[in-house]
C-alpha cells in the first residue's frame, strides 16, 4: 500500500459562481450544487438553477465520466463518482471536480478514492480543518495535502465490488419494504373505510 497526497493523484478545480459568468449567445448549463450529491451518486433530478455560459468557458466546469465532485463547503462531506458525461451541467462554486492525473490511470480507480473520502475515519480526520460557523468550509489547499492509503487494483476493485452489492442490498430491501407497506395498507383499508359512506 502506498501513502499519497490527494494533490499527487488529482488535478482539482473549484466550480463556479452563480451569476458571474453569464454570457449572451452561449449555451443554458444546470448548476450542480450539495444537494445532487446523495448516498454517493448524482442526482440531477431535482429542479436546478439554470444559466446561459459560453461552451469555452464552462469546459472546465463540466463533469466527466470518471471524475469525482466533493463538497467542501458543508460539513457534511460528500464525494461522489461522476458515472457519466454530463454536458449540460456545470459544478458550483460549493463543489470541487476531482480529475484523475495521467500519472495515476491505470493504477488508482476514482471510484475507490470517492468510498475512503466518504469515510467516517477521513470526515474525523478533516473536521479540525473546517473554518468558519455560519459556512464551515475546508480550503483547497488543506484539502490537497489530505493523505490517503492507496492498495493494489485488486483490492480496490474488491472494495468497490462490495460497495456494490450492499447498495444493491439496500435498494432490494427498501422494495420490499414498500411492497410490504402497500400490503399493510391493502389489508386495513376495509377497516378504514368502513362506515365511511354512512
Amino acid at each position: 500500500m502506498r501513502t499519497l497526497e490527494l494533490q499527487q493523484i488529482f488535478q482539482m478545480t473549484q466550480g463556479l459562481t452563480y451569476g458571474r459568468h453569464a454570457s449572451e449567445g452561449g449555451q443554458p448549463f444546470n448548476y450542480l450544487q450539495v444537494s445532487n450529491l446523495r448516498d454517493g451518486r448524482i442526482d440531477d433530478q431535482q429542479e436546478m438553477k439554470q444559466e446561459t455560459l459560453s461552451p469555452e468557458a464552462a469546459k472546465p466546469y463540466i463533469p466527466r465520466q470518471g471524475m469525482v465532485l466533493v463538497t467542501l463547503r458543508t460539513q457534511d462531506l460528500r464525494a461522489t463518482l461522476v458515472s457519466q458525461d454530463m454536458p449540460n451541467h456545470v459544478v458550483s462554486n460549493n463543489l470541487t471536480l476531482m480529475h484523475l492525473t495521467d500519472k495515476f490511470a491505470e493504477e488508482i480507480r476514482p471510484e475507490f478514492i470517492a468510498l475512503v473520502l466518504r469515510s467516517d475515519i477521513v470526515r474525523q480526520r478533516l473536521s479540525p480543518l473546517y473554518r468558519g460557523s455560519a459556512l464551515p468550509m475546508i480550503s483547497l489547499k488543506d484539502f490537497r495535502q489530505l493523505k490517503v492509503g492507496v492498495p493494489d487494483l485488486a483490492v480496490q476493485d474488491a472494495f468497490i465490488t462490495a460497495k456494490q452489492a450492499l447498495h444493491d442490498q439496500e435498494q432490494a430491501y427498501e422494495e420490499l419494504l414498500v411492497l410490504r407497506r402497500r400490503e399493510l395498507e391493502a389489508h386495513v383499508s376495509p377497516f378504514a373505510s368502513a362506515g365511511a359512506g354512512a
